[in-house]
């Protein structure tokens, strides 16, 4: 379904970007200039990466409205949310938004990561299972993308946090009476282990991993982020979040040509 009352085909450039802190290593500029290719409209578009260090700056910046669409990822993924006209579908049941398509000057909010989720999870298991335990690290935009992705799936979810007064369970909590080793799949959502934390893993505790369980790490720049190096040596299936990647930007490339 279309929110446009009409598609803008004639404008001669449509920009395209990504916006968000520390995006220098972003894969997602080749990956459009792929589609750009493969769909010969390199002509009309661009892909930029819009790299805004404060919360008032990204406000500042939606106002002028100078774009036809745009991704969005950490930190503002919750903040943008409260800044569209619109939020349709999963963007407006979790209220955290990944793409931005501005349409007749609105702009209008989608959430594609739960879609790049649920296909790199299908991935992961590859069997229908309604029984399965996913403990995800962090809080912010991506996990609510993971937590609406799980019940989708019908799996319970689980939210880590550093903080104890958060309400989430924490870290200390998981390493306590080895609690890490009951679930089944392991979700960093957290920028821990990406190119400017290279070095950080999630606060928990690793001999208490094994064989059964998955590791999936949402940051794909490093390809295998130091948790998926660790938790592979105690025998843990692993994936990175490249699948995600690519099957978000496919969908947010659908909702640009609408």
């Amino acid at each position: 379904m279309s929110f446009c009352s009409s598609r803008t085909s004639n404008i001669p450039s449509r920009k395209l970007g990504l916006v968000g802190r520390n995006i220098e290593y972003s894969l997602s500029p080749h990956i459009f200039n792929k589609f750009f290719t493969e769909f010969e409209g390199e002509e009309s578009y661009s892909y930029e990466l819009w790299q805004i260090h404060s919360e008032t700056a990204v406000i500042e910046w939606l106002k002028y409205r100078n774009f036809h669409g745009c991704n969005v990822t950490i930190p503002y993924k919750k903040l943008v949310a409260q800044h569209c006209d619109l939020l349709i579908g999963f963007a407006a049941r979790i209220h955290a938004v990944n793409t931005i398509h501005n349409c007749d000057g609105k702009l209008l909010g989608y959430n594609t990561d739960v879609h790049g989720v649920i296909r790199s999870l299908r991935a992961l298991v590859k069997k229908d299972h309604s029984d399965i335990r996913v403990a995800i690290f962090g809080t912010g935009g991506a996990s609510s993308a993971v937590v609406a992705a799980c019940r989708t799936l019908n799996w319970s979810a689980e939210l880590v946090s550093r903080k104890a007064d958060s309400g989430f369970t924490t870290y200390a909590d998981l390493k306590h009476a080895k609690l890490i080793s009951t679930f089944d799949i392991l979700i960093n959502t957290t920028p821990l282990g990406s190119q400017t934390h290279i070095d950080e893993t999630p606060d928990i505790n690793f001999d208490d991993l094994h064989q059964n369980q998955a590791v999936f790490d949402l940051v794909y720049n490093p390809r295998k982020t130091l948790l998926l190096k660790r938790a592979e040596k105690k025998g843990c299936r692993v994936m990175n979040g490249e699948l995600m990647l690519t099957s978000q930007a496919r969908l947010a490339w659908h909702i640009w040509n609408k």
